[in-house]
């Protein structure tokens, strides 16, 4: 969407730019058939945490909802890889990577651990989405 800036008050909206990419889940209400949660972003970040939130079937619930992205792609980011033993978090990036064909990275806020592999994805000029549980570190 464009829109002329008002400082002062309402904004105008000028244009509604097409959709290249739409991340959306099905809704149980009857009154409509999805919910769109994002629209025209670049890379879509999958995130998991790898502490007792760490599910597969929620990560299959996430890409199974985003095999019809769009233009985007899907990056699954495994994050607290330090509350595991970080082969194992490794380990378990490469089996998923391999399963469900999406590149996967483990990752740690506390020591920036997998952060830098993430950059490429992040870049001017490219937006990017986060979907996953609550408190998985978004």
């Amino acid at each position: 969407m464009r829109f002329k800036y008002n400082a002062a008050g309402e904004s105008l909206v000028t244009e509604i730019l097409p959709r290249f990419s739409k991340f959306e889940r099905k809704d149980s209400n009857a009154r409509r058939k999805s919910q769109v949660l994002a629209v025209n972003f670049d890379t879509l970040f999958v995130m998991m945490g790898l502490n007792e939130n760490f599910s597969i079937p929620r990560l299959e619930r996430f890409l199974v909802l985003a095999e019809d992205l769009g233009e985007a792609s899907v990056v699954v980011v495994l994050t607290k890889a330090d509350l595991v033993d970080f082969d194992y978090a490794l380990k378990t990036a490469n089996e998923l990577s391999e399963k469900y064909g999406v590149q996967v990275f483990a990752v740690s806020s506390i020591d920036g651990t997998g952060l830098e592999e993430l950059k490429k994805f992040v870049a001017p000029g490219k937006t990017v989405a986060f979907v996953g549980s609550s408190g998985v570190g978004k």
